[in-house]
């Protein structure tokens, strides 16, 4: 275990809290060739056929949806350019209340059934908040959608308070104080964008402290990754980074560049298999003040460091001690070892063993490109 802390490689940390634009919003798979495309039955969107089981996790429980440049917006949102489009829809035959406001403005009102297309409507609008207001039969929520501007957030207090109540008490395999945590929150009048942000860590907390107790974590991973994913803090990138992993989302790994510890991640889980890589890690060193590193994550981190520049005997060493602490059960880990395994037997020329490997992940829906591939192409 440990606390840890990531580097940032572009100028947006300079004011530490801007939001992901849409466009980077939701990752899909690395592949090899171009995936095959399916249609969303629900909202329409063409996505791989192997990513449709995570989107649809975006529709639970949900009957009417605001999808802004063909993107669900679950909650808040950042364009850093104007809206392409914008439409609001409902499922079979709900009727939804729609309000609408930009910049605290009541602008829309209207009863929706099915879809209704703003069009290009917002084409100028530049800089600005949009609030929308939905009520169906699920209740009501709130979405926002930032233009241009985004407004500021507390992050560093914020930081603060999820590194002393949550991420410290982790780090020594004890509860976290998420009663304190949520008052000395509360305490600070939170903003929308900083209730997410709060509560990001707080599911982050959780689920890495079901998981200290051997049980299983049900979507608070999940949703701590989905809102750290909007922020550009260095608590915020770190965290998304450590999930990412977990979880087998390669592809919000890929832009880190070779001052982060995930740098070499990044290029085994996004580039395609190179047999002549020969690469030192940036060593993964524990900080004085972060966020809490699960011990998985640095044997994973320790393990591909091995793969491009370690020992054969260092390499199955750590790799050894990563099969002896994963579960059965736990397909996202074994998938990755699998694929270590397979690639450093593949560039050692043992091509039986590879294929020992390979034929272990033609079922996985992120590494089974690469293992068809080796496996039937000639």
């Amino acid at each position: 275990m440990g606390i840890f802390s990531d580097t940032l490689e572009d100028n947006k940390e300079r004011a530490g809290q801007f939001l992901q634009p849409m466009d980077q919003f939701e990752s899909t798979p690395w592949v090899l060739q171009s995936p095959q495309l399916e249609k969303c039955t629900l909202c329409g969107r063409q996505l791989p056929k192997d990513d449709m089981p995570r989107h649809m996790y975006s529709h639970a429980g949900v009957s009417s949806y605001l999808i802004a440049n063909n993107q669900i917006i679950r909650d808040v949102a950042y364009a850093n350019k104007p809206l392409e489009s914008l439409d609001i829809c409902t499922l079979g035959q709900e009727t939804a209340r729609v309000e609408l406001r930009i910049n605290n403005e009541l602008l829309w009102v209207d009863d929706i059934k099915g879809q209704y297309s703003f069009g290009d409507k917002f084409k100028n609008l530049r800089d600005g908040e949009l609030v929308f207001k939905i009520v169906d039969f699920n209740g009501e929520r709130l979405h926002r959608i930032y233009v241009g501007t985004q407004p500021l957030i507390r992050h560093s207090e914020i930081d603060q308070l999820a590194f002393k109540f949550l991420f410290l008490p982790l780090d020594m395999n004890s509860d976290p104080d998420y009663e304190q945590y949520r008052r000395e929150a509360s305490n600070l009048n939170l903003e929308p964008l900083e209730e997410l942000y709060v509560n990001s860590f707080y599911d982050y907390a959780l689920g890495y402290r079901i998981l200290q107790c051997n049980r299983l974590q049900e979507g608070h991973l999940e949703s701590a990754l989905y809102g750290l994913s909007r922020f550009r803090t260095n608590f915020a990138v770190a965290g998304q980074r450590i999930l990412a992993l977990r979880m087998n989302c390669f592809n919000i790994l890929r832009n880190c560049k070779s001052t982060s510890r995930f740098f070499l991640a990044s290029l085994f889980f996004c580039q395609p298999f190179n047999t002549h890589h020969q690469i030192t890690a940036v060593e993964l060193i524990e900080s004085e003040y972060g966020i809490y590193v699960d011990p998985l994550t640095i044997n994973f981190l320790e393990a591909i460091s091995a793969y491009y520049s370690a020992s054969k005997e260092i390499f199955f060493g750590i790799l050894t001690k990563l099969y002896d602490g994963v579960a059965d059960h736990d397909t996202n880990n074994h998938a990755k070892l699998f694929i270590l395994e397979a690639r450093y037997w593949r560039r050692l020329g043992e091509t039986k063993k590879a294929r020992d490997n390979y034929e272990k992940l033609l079922t996985d829906p992120d590494l089974c490109h690469e293992a068809r591939g080796f496996l039937y192409e000639k």
